[in-house]
């Protein structure tokens, strides 16, 4: 009965450590894409905010992707500070890019206000080189979770090509 009760612990400790993994990044802590993705469906959010680190290829090419990771953890760390005491939900969707969701209207501009002060506080601790770009976008604006993220995410490249010009 022991060795049962022992190996029912483990299966029990062994599962909930897969359903962390399925739905967590394992660098940042952070909600994955498919977290992402169910919290869109799950709650009515506002916002959409798509962002990603500019020159991540720089750190990575010159320094070892290590010093990227460093990177992405830190930019990670900085938002979540700074915008999840406001109501967001933050997720890394994918290598340099995050999803935030907030449910009530919100300031564009504390949005605005909360990313430049990540990447500042990015900059002091040594990633000189580091930005970040990003695309708003409402819920009103659109019809399908798609749609939603499109319009983020063209908004994000936007930001990003009119930075290269």
């Amino acid at each position: 009965m022991t060795v049962v009760l022992i190996m029912f612990i483990q299966l029990r400790k062994k599962s909930h450590e897969l359903h962390y993994m399925a739905k967590h990044d394992q660098l940042t802590g952070l909600g994955n894409r498919h977290a992402f993705l169910q919290a869109l469906k799950a709650s009515p959010f506002h916002l959409l905010i798509v962002t990603d680190i500019d020159r991540l290829k720089y750190y990575n090419d010159l320094y070892g992707h290590q010093k990227g990771d460093l990177l992405i953890q830190g930019y990670a760390k900085h938002v979540t500070h700074l915008l999840k005491p406001e109501g967001a939900q933050i997720f890394r969707i994918g290598g340099d890019e995050f999803a935030i969701l907030i449910k009530a209207p919100f300031s564009v501009r504390k949005i605005e206000d909360g990313i430049s002060r990540a990447i500042l506080q990015l900059q002091k601790n040594g990633f000189t080189e580091a930005d970040a770009s990003y695309g708003i976008a409402t819920r009103d604006e659109v019809k399908t979770d798609f749609d939603w993220i499109s319009l983020a995410d063209q908004r994000m490249y936007q930001m990003k090509q009119s930075r290269k010009a």
